[in-house]
C-alpha cells in the first residue's frame, strides 16, 4: 500500500514473509534494527532520513510483523536482505545497523560488497567477537535467564533494558522516557513471542569465516558510532572495528572510521550529534551537550549519519573518494 512516497508491504522472499516500509526519494538507505527490537526502533530517524534518501526499514525474519515459522529451519538473514533488495529493485544501498543489526550489516557487507555504498555501525560488534565475561554481564545474564525460568517476561525485559538501554552508569530516569518506553514495548513483544531471543538466533546460518577475522576485507566507506555511556564491551568492540576496517585511496587520502558519541548509551532512541569535518576525513568529532539532557532535539545520532553521508558525497564529486 502506498501513501505519497510512503509504501508498506509484505515481501514474500527467500521462503519467508518480511514486513517493510519505504519512504522518500534519492539514494537508497537501509536501516536494520537490533535484537529484541523491530523497525519501530527507527521511528525517530525514519522520516528525517526520508527527507534526503529513499529509506527502507524492515522487520528481520522472526521479529516485528515479519513471519516466524513454528519449526524454524536454518536461514541466512543476509540472503533475506539480498532478496528483499531485489524485490524492491534496489541495486545498491547505504546500510545502517544498530547493535546486533550492525553485526548483521557488517556480515552482509562482507558477503555482498557490490550492494553496499556505505556502512554505518552503531553500538555494534563484529561477528565472532567474544567479549570478556565481566561481573556486569554475569549479573545481567543471571537476572535475564532467572526471569525467563520463572516465566517472568516483565523481569526479563527490565533486565535487558537496564543493561542495554540505560547502560552501566545511568538510572532509568536519566534516559529519554519516550525512547525507553518504546524499547520496553518492543522487547516485551519479542520475548513473549520467542522466549529466549538467543534460541531464535541459533537458527541463523553464520557468516564463515566470521567478520572479526575479515575486517580488512571491507572495501566500502564505514562509519563507526559508539556512546561513551555504552557497556565497556561494546566500546572495546568499536575499537576493534576501527583498527580493523580501513578504507584507503591509493594515495592514502581518506581512512574512514569514527568517533565516540559523548553521553550516549547502547540502544539509543536519541543520542548526541557528531559533526563530520571535511578537513579531517579520517575521523568524526563529537560535540555539544553530550546528550545528557533527556529529550533534547539536538541530541540525536542521526545527525552523525547525515553529516557523514553528505560529506562523503562531496568527496565523491571532488574525486577524492573512489572505489
Amino acid at each position: 500500500m502506498a501513501q505519497g512516497t510512503h509504501q508498506t508491504g509484505i515481501a514474500h522472499v527467500n521462503g519467508t514473509e518480511l514486513y517493510y516500509e519505504v519512504a522518500g526519494t534519492g539514494h537508497p538507505f537501509t536501516l536494520i534494527h537490533g535484537l529484541l527490537l523491530d523497525r519501530r526502533s527507527w521511528d525517530d530517524q525514519f522520516e528525517l532520513f526520508a527527507q534526503q534518501y529513499k529509506v527502507l526499514r524492515y522487520d528481520v525474519r522472526g521479529w516485528g510483523d515479519s513471519a516466524q515459522e513454528e519449526a524454524e529451519p536454518p536461514f541466512s538473514p543476509r540472503q533475506d536482505l539480498l532478496s528483499l533488495l531485489h524485490y524492491l529493485n534496489i541495486e545498491k544501498t547505504y546500510l545502517l545497523g544498530l547493535s546486533g543489526g550492525g553485526t548483521f550489516a557488517l556480515d552482509f557487507t562482507l558477503e555482498h560488497q557490490d550492494k553496499v555504498d556505505a556502512l554505518i555501525l552503531v553500538s555494534s560488534d563484529p561477528s565472532g567477537y567474544a567479549p570478556p565475561m565481566t561481573d556486569a554481564i554475569q549479573t545481567f545474564a543471571g537476572r535475564y535467564y532467572g526471569a525467563l525460568q520463572q516465566k517472568d517476561s516483565a523481569g526479563a525485559v527490565e533486565a535487558t533494558v537496564r543493561f542495554w538501554t540505560d547502560g552501566p552508569r545511568r538510572a532509568p530516569e536519566q534516559v529519554d522516557a519516550q525512547a525507553r518506553a518504546r524499547i520496553t514495548t518492543m522487547s516485551m513483544q519479542q520475548i513473549e513471542r520467542h522466549g529466549d531471543f538467543m534460541a531464535h538466533e541459533q537458527h541463523m546460518i553464520p557468516l564463515e569465516p566470521s567478520a572479526i577475522n575479515r575486517l580488512a576485507e571491507v572495501r566500502v566507506p564505514t562509519l563507526i558510532v559508539v556512546g561513551d555511556e555504552d557497556v565497556p564491551q561494546v566500546i572495546e568492540a568499536a575499537g576493534i572495528l576501527e583498527q580493523g576496517i580501513a578504507y584507503h585511496e591509493r594515495d592514502a587520502t581518506p581512512s574512514w572510521n569514527a568517533g565516540i558519541g559523548a553521553g550516549a548509551q547502547h540502544r539509543r532512541g536519541r543520542a548526541n550529534p557528531v559533526v563530520w569535518s571535511p578537513r579531517k576525513p579520517a575521523r568524526l568529532l563529537t560535540t555539544n551537550d553530550g546528550g545528557r539532557e533527556s529529550g533534547r532535539a539536538c541530541a540525536r545520532c542521526e545527525l552523525a549519519a547525515l553529516c557523514w553521508l553528505h560529506g562523503m558525497s562531496i568527496l565523491k564529486k571532488k574525486h577524492l573518494f573512489r572505489k
